[in-house]
């Protein structure tokens, strides 16, 4: 999902409106049955926001708990957490080298 959205972004234009379908395994439209922790992303009223308090018991939106955040935000929270990954996985000898996991070695 993220590398459509990442895609996507190459095109001038294209506004958060156009990307909320590409963004719902990301960012899913909020669901006042759930709980979110500090952190979570989520859609509402065809804006994307993130959570800046938690929500221990499901509720109505209540937009004090949430911050409105752009697409490009997203990709930047995006590739930190693969350059996250890609240094811890350096850190244990690995590597994903087209698509498959590698253990690096010296012989």
């Amino acid at each position: 999902m993220a590398n459509k959205m990442l895609q996507s972004l190459k095109f001038p234009g294209l506004s958060d409106t156009y990307l909320i379908p590409l963004m719902q395994d990301f960012a899913p439209v909020y669901d006042s049955t759930a709980t979110y922790a500090v952190g979570d992303y989520c859609t509402h009223d065809n804006k994307f926001y993130v959570c800046t308090t938690a929500i221990s018991t499901a509720e109505a939106w209540t937009v004090g708990r949430w911050n409105q955040i752009s697409v490009a935000d997203i990709a930047t929270a995006i590739g930190a957490d693969v350059d996250d990954l890609k240094e811890a996985l350096n850190q244990l000898g690995l590597s994903v080298v087209n698509g498959a996991l590698c253990v690096t070695y010296n012989v």
